[in-house]
């Protein structure tokens, strides 16, 4: 019984006629290979590989010059409106815990029957600010 596993193809060595045959083959297919490479220019689509790399550096510079004249300045506005409305919305919610924290303390230190001092002091301290805010507005337009 043979086993399945077993090649049962027999290997001859190859005859002096076929070696001298595939010998001719090969030189002819250099020879084929060498007209090819000399004489047709698609063979070789970059003669001149620094051509290459040129192209490749005058791309790659366009893009980053494109880049950083377009990119970079939206980037920069965005950046600033993202962190604008940021600081908006946040002072906004502050304000009013501000202003009702104040109101409370006030009231705590004078007592519930006097309220309206705690008002009066909340205002005088809004008041300043106001007036210290208003006398900035003057200096900014001058020193520009």
């Amino acid at each position: 019984m043979t086993d399945p596993h077993q090649n049962n193809v027999q290997h001859t060595p190859p005859s002096p006629a076929s070696t001298e045959s595939a010998a001719s083959s090969a030189e002819n297919n250099s020879a084929i290979a060498h007209t090819l490479d000399s004489e047709n220019p698609l063979s070789r689509p970059f003669v001149n590989l620094d051509m290459a790399d040129k192209v490749g550096e005058s791309v790659e510079s366009l893009v980053t010059g494109l880049r950083e004249k377009t990119i970079l300045p939206a980037e920069k506005v965005i950046r600033g409106l993202s962190l604008s409305i940021a600081l908006t919305l946040v002072t906004l919610s502050i304000l009013p815990m501000i202003c009702i924290g104040l109101i409370r303390v006030l009231t705590y230190y004078v007592g519930e029957e006097q309220v309206w001092a705690a008002y009066w002091g909340t205002g005088a301290v809004f008041l300043a600010t106001g007036g210290f805010l208003w006398t900035m507005r003057n200096r900014k337009k001058t020193a520009a």
